[in-house]
């Protein structure tokens, strides 16, 4: 609110410390769809296969109505308005084949998988007039806004993996050894800009570790894995796709 009108008083008055410039539109709404499934089957003792998959789309809206400030030395603010939607959808799936057997004294769990992921955004941004209001009476000329969104921008990104694992026990040694290889697309497009970024990275990692389980409950191992971590295209700077390598023991 104004300095003119709570720390001094305007036109002879003040303004009640909970007088809101606001509209009763006002607010933030946050609406949110979940469709997924889950799908496991045993074939034989050895061959089984798994799959799920989830679709989500949410839809988010903000309005607000500000002030700007007295008209002239009359008892009405001017209001602005400033406002946003936005969406997301997103799919992704996990399958995998998994085979248990013995080679000899040695047990094994073998899973092959693949995955995919796709999410998009899309956000649009507004701004405009709101009527004036004369904020001890609460008269307004009427109520809502003039403004036109715009799409600012949208993201799309893209990942596709495929992965090995080997699960190995034999009396009290747990051995894991697995692989991955992962396909990431991101990009990133402005329409009030007029820019698009876009990257495409390849990445191989893995994982392998060692256990062997104690009389007495205590298991010590040693691992190590690499990992990726994908993140959105930001929009401006350098384009980075993260690798992190850990060991533990």
């Amino acid at each position: 609110m104004p300095l003119d009108g709570t720390r001094y008083a305007h036109n002879g008055r003040k303004l009640s410390p909970s007088t809101n410039e606001g509209d009763p539109g006002d607010g933030y709404q946050r609406r949110q769809q979940i469709y997924s499934y889950e799908f496991d089957h045993q074939f034989t003792d050895v061959w089984s296969v798994y799959s799920a998959g989830s679709y989500t789309h949410t839809n988010v809206s903000l309005d607000q109505v500000y002030q700007v400030g007295w008209i002239d030395d009359s008892d009405m603010l001017a209001r602005g308005y400033s406002g946003s939607r936005g969406s997301l959808d997103g799919w992704s799936t996990d399958n995998r084949l998994r085979a248990d057997f013995n080679t000899g004294d040695l047990a094994h769990t073998l899973i092959l998988g693949a995955e995919y992921h796709r999410f998009r955004n899309d956000l649009w941004t507004g701004a405009g007039g709101a009527a004036p209001l004369n904020p001890f009476s609460g008269y307004t000329a009427q109520t809502g806004h003039t403004v036109t969104y715009s799409d600012d921008n949208n993201r799309r990104y893209y990942q596709t993996g495929l992965y090995l694992q080997d699960e190995m026990v034999w009396n009290r040694w747990h051995v894991d050894v697995s692989a991955r290889y992962d396909r990431i697309v991101s990009q990133q497009v402005s329409d009030t800009q007029g820019t698009s970024n876009r990257r495409s990275d390849d990445h191989i990692s893995g994982r392998a570790s060692l256990l062997y389980a104690l009389d007495n409950g205590l298991s010590p191992y040693l691992s190590y894995s690499q990992a990726i971590t994908p993140a959105m295209l930001p929009g401006r700077g350098r384009q980075t796709v993260e690798t992190d390598h850990r060991r533990t023991g």
